[in-house]
């Protein structure tokens, strides 16, 4: 006798509406997919005038993920949780999308962001066909260096003519090379930048003996940014605008630098490379290069500048993940020793990677 009531009240439970409101407004015509926990989709409706969708559930079910979209709207994805018996309602919140008059249809896309075999990721210019920078990961111990890539393989992620063509490098005095220098087999067109052939021996020898400063060090594991710069003027490297004391206000510089290749990727005049080494869970050093793309002059140490220097040139924020007031003394100097970190650093096996 004592059953009967809660089969049928099992029974009536079953039916769940779905109400969808944004500022207490229901709101018509909005999408409403329900999956069950493993993903499965159980109903996929549109909501009426009253904002409402009916949807039957199995009492069996435990949880369902109820993912709401609507033309103006912030997208919401509900998780709803019971026990023993599934909802008779349930309210998903919609918020307003800010106002922007001018980006009805959406905003312009920014550079795409790649990643390749879990550890190096890429910032892609689809204008100038060249990444914008690589970030590398290296175990300094066991590391191998790549040396050098024999061709390249289009990237399906990036349309045909947003990177070079094959035949791009034909006939010109450059080459290509993998701007990811640590990471073995990159042979992919959206890591590919020009290179000048007569300093192609001097690259990978750097990237030899940048590997080597770092063993020499102890350094036990390294994060290293690359990437090509387009900078005025003729000289070697020069010197951020902020920081040229001497510099002449009323002095025009021009920013010059070839494309080549039928779908034109622009030549960079210099490239950058940062580091952030790590020893230990405190130690840290910090410091940058910026080298002219033709042949260099002199040791690969006297191209070492200050990592804030990359910053103004290359237009990017690097290792944000450390606290600013830090960071930001480690960025203004080229540094020599290795430096004390006030708080543990974060690591691979850290709960908030």
């Amino acid at each position: 006798m004592l059953q009967t009531p809660l089969l049928f009240a099992h029974l009536v439970l079953a039916a769940t509406s779905i109400h969808v409101t944004a500022n207490t407004q229901p709101v018509n015509d909005a999408s409403v997919t329900v999956e069950d926990c493993h993903g499965k989709t159980i109903a996929d409706r549109r909501t009426g005038p009253d904002g409402v969708v009916s949807v039957d559930l199995d009492p069996k079910l435990t949880c369902v993920k109820i993912i709401v979209h609507a033309v103006g709207l912030e997208s919401n994805t509900h998780t709803e949780t019971w026990n023993p018996t599934p909802p008779v309602r349930v309210e998903v919140k919609l918020r307003r999308r800010p106002r922007v008059s001018s980006l009805l249809f959406g905003a312009p896309s920014g550079p795409p962001l790649l990643v390749y075999a879990g550890r190096s990721a890429v910032s892609y210019d689809r204008a100038k066909r060249v990444p914008r920078w690589v970030a590398e990961r290296i175990d300094v111990d066991s590391v191998e260096l790549s040396e050098g890539i024999k061709g390249f393989e289009p990237d399906s992620r990036i349309a045909p003519f947003d990177q070079p063509s094959p035949d791009a490098f034909a006939g010109s005095e450059f080459v290509p090379v993998s701007i990811a220098s640590y990471t073995k087999s990159l042979g992919v067109a959206t890591i590919v930048v020009p290179v000048d052939g007569k300093l192609v021996d001097q690259w990978h020898g750097y990237n030899r003996w940048m590997l080597e400063t770092l063993r020499g060090e102890k350094a036990e594991e390294a994060f290293i940014v690359t990437g090509p710069l387009f900078l005025p003027g003729d000289e070697a490297v020069p010197v951020p605008g902020p920081l040229n004391r001497d510099r002449d206000e009323s002095k025009r510089a021009r920013v010059q630098y070839e494309v080549i290749g039928r779908n034109p990727v622009a030549v960079p005049t210099h490239f950058f490379r940062a580091i952030l080494a790590r020893r230990g869970d405190r130690q840290v050093r910090m410091w940058a290069q910026i080298v002219p793309n033709r042949p260099i002059d002199g040791e690969y140490a006297a191209y070492e500048r200050p990592t804030n220097w990359v910053e103004y040139w290359a237009g990017v924020n690097l290792w944000s993940g450390l606290p600013a007031d830090f960071s930001e003394k480690l960025k203004a100097d080229v540094m020599k020793e290795w430096v004390e970190s006030p708080f543990a650093l974060p690591s691979l096996e850290s709960p908030e990677r």
